[in-house]
């Protein structure tokens, strides 16, 4: 376990409140990443009577503590309804991105080969900008796989297979164990909390 995790759970004991349920919350959220080899989570973030804080407040504490867990972090879209941030591992993402630059599909949506992790997400927060709508193929970055996202963007003639926490399609099998692995590396974060989940929200 990485030594900044053990220092930011003792630094929970200090807390309380809006503060201490904000911050296991965004550790949940960011445990598919941290503990299941997730590239990249895409997550809402809203004012809510829980957290106590404003938007600002809430995105300014994401900033500082998102890096402490080894992550990047960078926010795509905000509103007067919340902001979208996603945090993600620079390394991972990197290497999807050299993995489908060549693709078809990748090629035909516009994206210039040799992108970094930066630069797809400034890319993916300018075409949300001017269009409005979320660019589906953001889920190369956060872990879906190709087929699912080709089958989703209907760039390929694959079988619509269900919905598992993305959309699935062509052969389940190995979009079923990935969903698996992530959820695994949820639980481990509760483990590594010492909390059951319906106690993110309680003063424990």
């Amino acid at each position: 376990m990485l030594p900044q995790l053990i220092s930011w759970r003792e630094s929970l004991k200090k807390l309380s409140g809006g503060d201490k349920f904000f911050e296991r919350w965004l550790f949940i959220a960011s445990s598919k990443v941290l503990f299941a080899g997730k590239p990249a989570e895409l997550l809402i973030i809203k004012e809510d009577s829980l957290f106590e804080m404003d938007l600002d407040t809430l995105l300014d504490r994401a900033r500082r503590l998102i890096p402490q867990w080894g992550l990047s972090v960078s926010v795509i879209k905000r509103n007067h309804l919340g902001a979208r941030i996603i945090f993600y591992r620079r390394q991972r993402v990197n290497k999807i991105l050299k993995q489908v630059q060549t693709m078809p599909f990748f090629l035909e949506l516009g994206y210039p080969q040799n992108m970094l992790a930066e630069d797809f997400f400034n890319e993916i927060r300018d075409r949300w900008t001017f269009s409005g709508e979320m660019p589906h193929e953001i889920g190369i970055a956060l872990g879906y796989p190709v087929k699912d996202v080709v089958g989703f963007l209907e760039a390929a003639p694959l079988e619509y297979q269900g919905n598992y926490g993305w959309r699935v399609y062509g052969d389940p099998e190995p979009s079923l164990k990935l969903i698996e692995d992530y959820n695994l590396g949820k639980q481990r974060a509760y483990d590594f909390l010492e909390i059951e989940p319906e106690n993110l929200f309680r003063g424990e």
